[in-house]
């Protein structure tokens, strides 16, 4: 499992990391629930054992649907996880791959079965026993 940061290029020049470009691939579920590979740019940090894209390149992805991966996009989380604390204040893990359900939530029933789906296929989550 891999998680990706949105990319803020003024805190890493300054304090010198070192990073190479790359390409990564990811899962997005489409509206229809179906799972699609899609290939973007991306910034693997040395220093930081941290890989990034800019926010274009995410919104980019996320026209084509939901991204299947753990996404970091605010900046007080990414301090956490750099000082060493894997909890990312309170928010679900649910939220953090795109699971969402409300009024506000824009997910189609099938993406949101797909998601959960994923989530239990790549043991991030567990299926309760009903």
């Amino acid at each position: 499992m891999i998680n990706y940061h949105l990319w803020d290029p003024d805190r890493y020049y300054r304090y010198n990391h070192k990073y190479d470009e790359i390409f990564g691939v990811v899962n997005v579920v489409t509206k229809l629930g179906k799972i699609e590979k899609r290939e973007f740019p991306a910034i693997y940090c040395k220093n930081c054992n941290h890989y990034f894209i800019t926010e274009e390149e995410y919104n980019r992805l996320s026209y084509y649907g939901v991204v299947l991966c753990k996404v970091v996009k605010d900046k007080a989380d990414l301090d956490n996880l750099e000082n060493g604390n894997t909890l990312l204040r309170e928010k679900s893990i649910y939220k953090l791959f795109g699971y969402s359900v409300g009024k506000s939530s824009t997910l189609t029933a099938i993406q949101r079965q797909t998601i959960l789906e994923s989530m239990i296929s790549m043991k991030i989550v567990k299926k309760r026993k009903s």
